[in-house]
């Protein structure tokens, strides 16, 4: 009890000189009692104070609806499978190019890393025996109109036609969702570093989805998306970004003849998400800490003053 004397801070508030164990023991419970208060302001000051509101008609976006996606085909050739793109307003597109790439990959997975061979009949039989698969990686822009895109074998209708029917059924959409998200993908990852991992950047809640085929079916697969306007504004540099996040439903249903489809069907929402990150004062961190540090010494010192008085009238 000796060395908890040494603690007490109390004895000039009261007029005594001498430090006691009373005084030691109130000091540490006031220094522990700071520490784990002080902690606790600045966590709060140092976290991300996001603010969520609901908006009518705020997209103040570009026109067109950015796209990234990264899918995993693992039985359909990059030779015959193609993204093509439909909207509302009958703009049709049929194997989108541009920053939209296509990997070969083979049975187990793995790149090949060889250029794409003219499209052929004995190209096609060749892939589809040595069960080559197909990775789809890159950007591309629609319209805000409602539509879809969609993978299909729609660019190379004219050979699957004339493939062996053994070849025709080996070509499967089972599949695996890398990576889809809407906005400039640069974007998306700066708004992250800002405002931090949450509901307020998840962009891409489906990643890591997997759909496979059942086995002698030809299946088409249908994922409907709600595509939903955000706005980011962050009160400390006054700055206002723009992107956007989705939700989504999927069904898969045999089909009878034909070859298998996956749609991917979009609308963009007339409701837009704001969240603002809130800008906290230093003085008003500053004022917290002094009032913790005045608050518990003032009701620590009259607890310490009545155990005193009660002490010495015991003795």
């Amino acid at each position: 009890m000796r060395n908890v004397k040494g603690f007490d801070l109390f004895r000039k508030s009261l007029g005594i000189s001498e430090q006691t164990s009373l005084g030691g023991i109130i000091t540490l419970i006031a220094f522990t009692a700071m520490g784990f208060l002080f902690s606790s302001e600045l966590f709060y000051y140092l976290e991300n104070t996001i603010n969520k509101e609901t908006m009518i008609d705020q997209d103040r976006g570009a026109k067109l609806l950015p796209i990234n996606i990264n899918i995993t085909l693992y039985r359909a050739p990059c030779l015959t499978v193609s993204l093509d793109q439909l909207d509302s307003l009958g703009n049709h597109v049929v194997d989108v190019g541009g920053a939209l790439t296509k990997t070969r990959l083979d049975k187990n997975g793995n790149r090949i890393y060889e250029k794409l061979p003219e499209l052929s009949q004995s190209a096609a039989i060749k892939m589809t025996d040595d069960e080559e698969g197909c990775e789809l990686s890159g950007n591309f822009s629609v319209t805000k109109t409602p539509g879809n895109f969609h993978i299909s074998f729609h660019a190379a209708h004219e050979i699957m036609i004339r493939l062996p029917y053994l070849n025709l059924r080996k070509h499967k959409l089972s599949h695996r969702i890398n990576h889809l998200s809407f906005g400039k993908e640069q974007k998306n990852h700066y708004i992250y570093s800002i405002f931090g991992n949450g509901e307020q950047t998840n962009f891409a809640p489906y990643d890591g989805l997997v759909k496979k085929d059942v086995e002698g079916s030809v299946i088409k697969y249908e994922y409907n998306m709600k595509v939903i306007p955000v706005q980011y504004y962050d009160e400390a540099s006054g700055e206002e970004l723009n992107s956007y996040q989705y939700s989504m439903v999927g069904s898969s249903e045999p089909l009878n003849n034909g070859f298998g489809i996956i749609y991917f069907r979009y609308d963009v929402d007339s409701v837009t998400m704001r969240y603002t990150r809130v800008t906290k004062s230093l003085t008003s961190l500053l004022v917290s800490m002094s009032a913790i540090l005045g608050g518990i010494f003032a009701v620590l010192g009259i607890i310490h003053s009545a155990m005193q008085e009660a002490l010495r009238k015991t003795n």
